[in-house]
């Protein structure tokens, strides 16, 4: 009967296969003498790397994290999935929260931003933000065009209503695009409404415009806000 063993003597050999890189399987030894299968190591490097963050404090005891991620593969990837860890100045660990992108699709040359709750103790302060991805995907079904977006105006609004953001969407895919959706966010000030996707409208075929305009509820805002716009339209079946 055949016998799998790991022998001291082998595991110099087996030390040596991981430094080339190798995985070793099995150890037969019928006869006293050992043979190896060799498995070779898969790298997995991660498609999606984030961008700029924005941590603020929240209602009572809870701290919001607004940060963007984009894809460095080159084609797009789906279904990203987040972890953020916030850190006292001592770097100790003080909470963690969970979540996946505002946009189903991160689009290659398209930021897509993320919007984390995390509940902290009230008697504790954040002196720094990490952001890991823990999941994505490269199937979905759909496909998606990011669309261009050109601001055309951008002000505080004197009612107080927040950030205003006056966008032209345009489509620069050779495809007739359908449910068309944009959100925006700051990535300096406290924006105090959730990120959430805005229909814009049902079609938009290629080459045309559509003007939109976003309202981003926060107070007043600093003096460069740095607005982000983003918009999606899919190709129907």
């Amino acid at each position: 009967m055949n016998r799998y063993v790991i022998t001291i003597a082998a595991l110099p050999v087996l030390v040596l296969a991981i430094g080339f890189g190798l995985l070793t399987r099995a150890f037969y030894d019928p006869d006293g003498e050992i043979f190896f299968s060799y498995l070779p190591v898969v790298n997995y490097d991660i498609p999606i790397q984030v961008g700029q963050t924005n941590t603020f404090g929240w209602y009572l005891n809870t701290t919001r994290v607004i940060g963007e991620v984009y894809t460095v593969s080159g084609v797009p990837v789906s279904s990203v999935e987040l972890e953020v860890n916030l850190y006292n100045p001592q770097n100790e660990l003080i909470g963690t929260g969970w979540g996946t992108t505002i946009f189903t699709s991160t689009l290659p040359g398209q930021l897509n931003p993320f919007d984390i709750y995390i509940s902290i103790d009230p008697n504790e302060s954040y002196s720094s933000t990490e952001v890991l991805i823990t999941g994505w995907d490269f199937g979905g079904g759909q496909i998606y065009f990011p669309l261009t977006v050109v601001i055309s105006d951008t002000f505080v609004d004197p009612g107080g209503s927040g950030l205003i953001i006056d966008v032209v969407y345009r489509n620069d895919s050779a495809y007739t695009l359908v449910d068309i959706y944009s959100v925006a966010w700051v990535m300096e000030g406290d924006q105090y409404s959730s990120l959430f996707l805005e229909f814009v409208t049902p079609s938009l075929a290629p080459g045309a415009t559509i003007s939109y305009t976003h309202i981003v509820p926060m107070s007043g805002g600093p003096p460069d806000p740095q607005e982000r716009v983003a918009a999606q339209g899919r190709v129907p079946p």
